[in-house]
């Protein structure tokens, strides 16, 4: 319909064989927690990363049972544990689990909290994971952290994308992927991916993807 799909993909929280109306073009990938058993081999061909699932119940054990489950593959990112709307707190506990997540060979992605600023990501770190709450989330300084993580060339994931009106807001902040508990629950389907994709294939023709700061969308209590 739009004619070209964003390079910005939506991660699901879902295996594909449940999917229904699913074309292979269309941008999506999948978002593996601790609580969701998907088999490594419905990965083939997808684009995958793994969150700790900190926002709703970070359950160490399970966290270390995935780690072990997929040890063998290649996601995009994979979150340390991370305290929710505090950096000093998530700092604190990436530093505290990077021992044991050093011996997997996981890309490190760091979750971002309120009060963290571009100068703040660990040296570690080989992507990040936008979180926080809405004022931060949709302020400036994670725009600049989302921009500070793409000039060193990381992958970059957005959390927590709840509505369409978010999706539309997500592809102008130059991010790779996304997710939205909220879309998937029920309604993951070809015909929801589709109407992201052409979502984010307008932004892209108009402009907005990986554009300047001055034509980005800013945080408003709508979405």
């Amino acid at each position: 319909m739009f004619g070209v799909y964003s390079s910005m993909l939506m991660l699901i929280n879902k295996s594909p064989r449940y999917l229904t109306d699913i074309d292979n073009d269309l941008p999506y990938g999948i978002l593996l927690t601790p609580s969701q058993a998907i088999q490594s081999d419905d990965l083939d061909g997808l684009v995958y990363g793994m969150d700790n699932e900190a926002f709703t119940n970070f359950q160490p054990h399970k966290y270390l049972k995935m780690l072990e489950t997929y040890e063998n593959l290649d996601p995009k990112f994979v979150t340390l544990p991370d305290v929710v709307g505090d950096h000093e707190a998530t700092l604190k506990r990436w530093y505290e689990w990077l021992p044991e997540f050093e011996s997997y060979n996981y890309k490190k992605c760091f979750v971002c909290q309120n009060g963290m600023k571009p100068k703040d990501i660990p040296n570690q770190a080989d992507s990040l994971f936008i979180g926080g709450d809405d004022e931060f989330k949709f302020g400036k300084e994670a725009q600049d952290i989302i921009d500070e993580g793409k000039d060193r060339g990381m992958w970059v994931h957005i959390g927590r994308v709840n509505s369409m009106r978010r999706i539309r807001w997500a592809v102008t902040t130059g991010a790779d992927s996304f997710d939205g508990f909220d879309l998937t629950q029920g309604r993951t389907n070809g015909a929801m991916i589709r109407r992201t994709s052409q979502i984010s294939g307008t932004a892209g023709q108009a402009g907005g993807i990986h554009s300047n700061s001055n034509s980005k969308i800013t945080f408003s209590a709508e979405l």
